[in-house]
């Protein structure tokens, strides 16, 4: 029984982490982005539209933005699971 309650602490506090992760760390300014990267969050955006994003593993997203357009692996990172979250 103690087994049981430890692990769904542990279960609610991954959770709670997660919901903070997704609430606020992938949320960047336009200012940030262009400050980080040199082009607008609607330039990016506009690039995984056209890579189709959408339809690929967040991994495989992140290297298209890091190989073919040069974006700071963390800043990559950010780009492509703000624009997976977005888009639902």
């Amino acid at each position: 029984m103690r087994d049981e309650t430890l692990e769904g602490q542990l279960e609610s506090a991954r959770t709670k982490e997660n919901n903070i992760l997704n609430k606020d760390h992938w949320e960047v300014s336009d200012e940030q982005v262009v400050e980080m990267t040199g082009k607008s969050l609607a330039h990016w955006t506009e690039v995984l539209n056209r890579f189709d994003a959408e339809k690929k593993r967040s991994n495989d997203v992140v290297a298209h933005l890091k190989n073919a357009h040069q974006v700071p692996g963390n800043w990559a990172r950010t780009l492509a699971t703000g624009y997976l979250q977005r888009q639902g």
